[in-house]
Formats: C-alpha cells, structure tokens, sequence
C-alpha cells in the first residue's frame, strides 16, 4: 500500500493479496460453452469440499460468467496465480484475471458494449 499512497495509482502495484478467488469463463461464438464450463468447474469446486456459500456465480452480462469464491485467508497474487494457471485450459477460464490490476466488474453494473447488468444467479 505505501506504492499507492505515494503515487496515488495502482498501475505497478506489488504485494497485492485477496480473500477472493475470480474464475471468468467467456466464450463470444457460443454462450452456452462458457455457461457449460462455469457449470462443470462449480461441480469440482464442490466435490473438492468449497461450501456453496462461499461460491457466487455471475452472468457478466454479455459472453460469459464468474464465479467469486470467498477465502477463509489472505492469499498472496502468487497463490491466487498458480490457482488460475492450474484451471485454466481445462475450464476455459479467461487469463485476463491474473493481473493485480485487473478491475473486476461490480455486480449489478451495466455492460458498456450490450448495456446488460452483471447479475447474480
């Protein structure tokens, strides 16, 4: 935090830790494959012992979905890369996510491009 406090921006931000895990699952040609792979990937998430109430899933409103996990610790950006990095050609997740600096879009925000909200389901 001293980088932001000093500079005021988060680009270049370091030692970046969460309580959340974000899966982002697209898919532009056919909706219903990011929709299948976000069904199969909250199947493991489950069968691996994550309680439901820790999984929230989103319809991004436009090509895709997410899934935000709530952590019972802080995780290191790391951590949270190597846990993305482990899923992410066999569910299809979106890489975009590993940045620090990603924004995730808040739930109930429109969509710039459809003008649909993110919603939870």
């Amino acid at each position: 935090m001293k980088e932001f406090k000093s500079t005021g921006k988060i680009k270049g931000l370091r030692g970046a830790t969460t309580d959340q895990l974000f899966f982002d699952f697209d898919n532009k040609a056919d909706l219903t494959v990011a929709q299948n792979n976000c069904a199969l990937f909250i199947q493991k998430l489950l069968d691996d012992g994550f309680p439901d109430s820790s999984i929230t899933v989103y319809y991004s409103g436009s090509k895709g979905f997410s899934i935000h996990i709530y952590l019972s610790e802080r995780i290191t950006h790391e951590e949270y890369c190597a846990i993305i990095k482990a899923f992410h050609k066999e569910y299809g997740l979106d890489p975009k996510v590993l940045s620090p600096n990603q924004i995730m879009r808040v739930p109930n925000t429109k969509h710039n491009d459809t003008g649909l909200f993110k919603v939870q389901l």
